[in-house]
């Protein structure tokens, strides 16, 4: 369901509530198709994080792929969003936090470690 986020908690440090936050009725972007691949909830922090996916048409016969990267507050609040990857050909695959605030993001063959605010630490191609 594009669109629709299920909370999970991704560390083992206990969760602090969301307030509620509804965040299936936020738009990840404006793509034709947008899917939200993963999503993570830093415990500490309470910070959410959420890896989506869009596709949009191109042409006739032809689309394109993007990965996006989003932090929301504790109260729902768009903290920062990064595009990953190159413009065209971006697909999303996972996503989890460590106990330090840091990100773990893979998408197409890439695996990237990011800090609370998004900022690239280093990036590795896996070859399986």
């Amino acid at each position: 369901l594009a669109g629709f986020l299920a909370l999970t908690a991704c560390s083992q440090a206990p969760v602090p509530p969301a307030e509620n936050v509804d965040l299936t009725a936020q738009r990840l972007s404006t793509a034709d198709d947008d899917s939200v691949v993963d999503v993570a909830v830093h415990g500490s922090s309470g910070a959410v994080y959420a890896l989506s996916s869009t596709v949009t048409q191109t042409g006739e016969y032809s689309y394109s792929s993007d990965a996006f990267l989003r932090r929301y507050s504790r109260g729902g609040a768009v903290v920062w969003q990064r595009q990953l990857g190159p413009n065209d050909d971006a697909g999303a695959n996972a996503l989890t936090t460590d106990a330090g605030g840091n990100l773990y993001v893979s998408y197409n063959d890439l695996l990237e470690k990011r800090r609370a605010d998004g900022g690239l630490v280093w990036s590795r191609t896996v070859v399986g």
